[in-house]
Order: C-alpha cells, then sequence, then structure tokens
C-alpha cells in the first residue's frame, strides 16, 4: 500500500478552525501504511479519547504540513533564544558589578581602546589572523545591514510601526548566529596580537558597548547616535592613535 505520513507537532500549536481548537503533542513523521493508519483510527475511535475532529490528523495537506513544521521550527528558536536571555538575565542580576556599574564597564572600554589602541591594530597589525578576520568583518557587515533595515528602513522610511520581533521574526535567530559567529572569529584574527588576553579584551569590549547603550536616548535620536558611535568607534581611535612608536609591539 501506498505510505502515507501521520504528522503530531513538537511545540503544542494551536489549529484554529470552525469547530475546535485541536493541539498536536509533537511534530514528527512516521511512515505507516493505509491499513496501520485504518487500524489506529479505528482503535482511536472506539475508545473514550475520540474526538470528532480526530480524522483531521490523518489529512493534513502537504501546505498545512509545511506550515506545522515551520510553526514549530519558529517556536523552537524562540524558546532558545529566550533561554539564551533568561540565563544572561539571570547572570546579570547575580553579580552585582556586572549589572549595576554600567558606567565602569563603559569607561574600562575606552580605557581599553586606547591603551591598546585597539582599532589601529585591528586594522593595521600584520600578525592577525586574516581569513578569520575577514569572515567576522562579513559577518558584522551582514549584522550592520539587518540593524539599517530595522532600525532606519522599516520605522521611517517604511513607515512600519510594529515592533520588528513581530514583524520579521525569522531575522532574530539570524542575527544571533552570525554575531556569534562574529564574536569568535574575532578572538581567532587577533589571538596572535594579544593571545590569551583576546577574549578578556573582547568581552570588555562587548559589555561597554551594550551598556553605553542603555544611555542613548529613545526614537529617532537614539537612532543617530547609534550609527554615529558605530562610525566613532571604527574611525576615530584608528586615526589618532596615541603611541604610534608601540603600535605593533603587543
Amino acid at each position: 500500500m501506498k505510505s502515507q505520513k501521520v504528522f503530531k507537532e513538537k511545540e503544542s500549536i494551536v489549529v484554529e478552525g470552525p469547530q475546535k481548537r485541536k493541539n498536536y503533542d509533537r511534530l514528527e513523521t512516521h511512515d505507516e501504511t493505509q491499513d496501520e493508519i485504518q487500524a489506529h483510527a479505528q482503535s482511536k475511535r472506539q475508545s473514550k479519547e475520540y474526538d470528532a475532529d480526530f480524522e483531521e490528523e490523518f489529512n493534513l495537506t502537504e501546505r498545512q504540513v509545511k506550515a506545522l513544521k515551520r510553526e514549530a521550527r519558529k517556536r523552537k528558536w524562540v524558546r532558545r533564544l529566550h533561554y539564551v536571555n533568561d540565563k544572561g538575565q539571570a547572570l546579570c542580576n547575580n553579580i552585582y558589578w556586572l549589572s549595576k556599574q554600567k558606567i565602569g564597564w563603559v569607561l574600562g572600554s575606552a580605557l581599553l581602546i586606547y591603551k591598546t589602541n585597539f582599532f589601529r591594530q585591528v586594522w593595521e597589525n600584520p600578525h592577525k589572523v586574516m581569513f578569520f578576520f575577514d569572515l567576522a568583518m562579513i559577518g558584522i557587515g551582514i549584522n550592520i545591514a539587518f540593524m539599517i533595515y530595522m532600525t532606519v528602513y522599516l520605522p521611517y522610511i517604511k513607515g512600519i510601526k510594529e515592533d520588528f520581533e513581530t514583524y520579521c521574526p525569522q531575522l532574530i535567530p539570524v542575527i544571533t548566529i552570525v554575531g556569534i559567529l562574529s564574536f569568535f572569529s574575532f578572538i581567532i584574527a587577533l589571538w596572535p596580537i594579544w593571545g590569551l588576553l583576546t577574549p578578556i579584551f573582547m568581552f570588555i569590549l562587548f559589555m561597554g558597548y551594550t551598556m553605553f547603550l542603555l544611555f542613548l536616548p529613545g526614537g529617532f535620536i537614539g537612532t543617530l547616535f547609534f550609527w554615529a558611535l558605530m562610525l566613532g568607534m571604527a574611525t576615530v581611535s584608528h586615526l589618532i592613535p596615541h603611541d604610534p612608536e608601540s603600535v605593533f609591539n603587543s
């Protein structure tokens, strides 16, 4: 007999219809013959668990199956991101100096950039690993393009007032993955310059930049400050090193 597939949903997706809502336990695909499906359906009808909507489970169209799987994948990513976010918030709440001393992270990052000539090292030091440096720059470029799309194009050009998390939720996991890959690519690329200090420097800069964003105003003015900060960090430190003779002595 020609095989058919029974689909059960992993994410407790609710399918709304004219009769009643229906929950699937897990979105998995099992190949079963027609006889097996009919036998399973018959036993279900004879049990107390019989539901008037039960037949729908065996008559899903290919389009409905794809929609359920897509919804399951989206919920899976949302659950993972919520897990990472909850862990990060728990870390910040448990460590006083990490969550309270925002200005300390900002000043520490500024001091680090000044003392190490960070951006001049990044742009001109010949010892960096170019493959991972290029990979990190590509990732940053992709995320910057997404950020321009979400913070400038959508609200101020297209006029979308809806939050980007609901308007384009598929970009969230993409930005997260690209950001993580870029972060670790930078660590590998700059390892020949600072060695074991590289991940520490990157963490300090990440925290400083994140804490600085908390001081920015909302709305259009905050967006302008944000992009001015991006351009300033990448150019000013590169153009005015405080100790040119020792730039490549680290």
